[in-house]
Formats: structure tokens, sequence, C-alpha cells
């Protein structure tokens, strides 16, 4: 039997260990019917270059997104510019809109700081910010993000920063979507703006939006059983 595809994009320097947590969940529950795929960000020099690499990893035209953070921007342009092919689209931690300018600002200091200062990797401090007050001591979490930061590196970091910071708007577009949509953020992620979630008109019941206790921003490692559980709903509409 040819099996469904979940197609999963990481996050901002994060690999396939993003997911450990999440998919055994998944795959428990639903045996042989899905395929997970982790779906790798490319190295390229903009979100166009990006997103043709990641249209040509995708072999099937039913597709289902999940994208978390830059991922969750991803997967939504994807759906944006071939909305023929996908089914689904989970979104984690991300609203596909473009950055405010506090974040612009923050990201120019940052590549200015690595080229001046050179990087030792992603810093504890900035990891910790990431969190929920509740999880900002949990060793394991913050060791799984610093070393998935280091598996990557600095010209990873450099690429990604460059390649993603100028993005089309796509938020109004996923309001009209006519597939399920699900958006889901911990109730401490600084980088969600949730207040925008109140554009979302009162009767498309496709778009949804969960958000998670005891979750900052990386929701996949904080709360992974709840992610879970969100998806499987999702996959269930």
């Amino acid at each position: 039997m040819l099996k469904e595809k979940i197609y999963f994009i990481p996050g901002t320097m994060c690999d396939v260990r993003l997911w450990e947590e999440v998919w055994p969940t998944l795959t428990i529950t639903l045996g042989d019917k899905y395929q997970l795929v982790h779906l790798p960000i490319p190295a390229k020099s903009n979100i166009e270059e990006i997103l043709v690499e990641l249209r040509a990893c995708i072999s099937d035209s039913n597709i289902n997104l999940v994208g978390f953070s830059l991922g969750g921007y991803l997967a939504s342009a994807i759906y944006h510019f071939s909305p023929e092919i996908v089914n689904r689209l989970f979104i984690a931690g991300n609203i596909p809109c473009s950055l405010p300018n506090q974040e612009l600002q923050s990201r120019q200091r940052i590549v200015h700081w690595v080229k001046k200062n050179g990087y030792s990797g992603l810093p504890k401090k900035r990891a910790v910010e990431l969190l929920h007050s509740d999880n900002q001591c949990n060793k394991i979490i913050i060791a799984k993000m610093i070393a998935m930061d280091k598996a990557l590196g600095v010209k990873i970091l450099l690429q990604q920063l460059a390649a993603t910071t100028h993005r089309q708007d796509l938020f109004t577009d996923i309001l009209k979507a006519t597939i399920p949509v699900t958006f889901v953020y911990g109730i401490e992620d600084n980088l969600v703006n949730s207040q925008l979630f109140d554009k979302i008109p009162c009767n498309n019941s496709l778009i949804q939006t969960v958000e998670i206790p005891n979750a900052g921003h990386m929701l996949p490692l904080e709360q992974p059983d709840a992610m879970a559980e969100e998806i499987l709903r999702w996959l269930g509409r």
C-alpha cells in the first residue's frame, strides 16, 4: 500500500533531532498509513531558491506539511506557490508574515557580531530565552539545541539568516485556505504575535489555532506529546 507522506520542515539551526520526541507517538498511532519525512532546509542564497530545492525533494502530489518556526514559513510558502500539491498544513511557532523591524535589526546585529568576532555556538543564554520559564533549567532540551546548532555550524547560520530575512507576507493568503490548517504555539512564545490570529475569519472552520501550555518557542522539544496530539487531530480533520 502506498503511504501518504507527512513532510516535516525544521526551524533555523535545527536538524532531524527536533522531531525525536514527536515522531514515536505518531508512529505508534498511525502505523503504516503515513510515512514521516524530515525535509532539511537547503543551503541556498534566498527563499526562492530554497523553495525550488524543497519542491524538488517532494516526489508526490498529495502531501501533508508540518513546519516549525522558519520551517512553518517555508511550508506556508510551498502552499502559497503550489497549492495543488498540499493536502494539509500544520504550522508550529510561526505566523507566515514579514519579519518585524525589531527582528530584522536583531539579525543584523548577530551577523555583524559573528563576522567580527567569530562564532563559538549557540549561547546558553539565548537557548534559555527561547524556552518557557518552567523549562529554562531543562539541561536535556538546552543540550539538544546547542548540539543541533553545533552540527550545522556558522556557515549554515549565516546562510539561513541572510537567505530568509526578507519574507513575503503570506498570512493573508493562508487565511483564505481551502485545506485544513492548524497553527500551534507555546503560551510563552515571544516570537509569535498571537493577536494576529484575530484576523482569522470566524466562518472559516478549516483554520484552527491552538495555544500549548508550558511551552515557549521550542515547542517540539518542550511539549512533544502535545504537539503530536495536535498533529493527529489535524490529520483527522
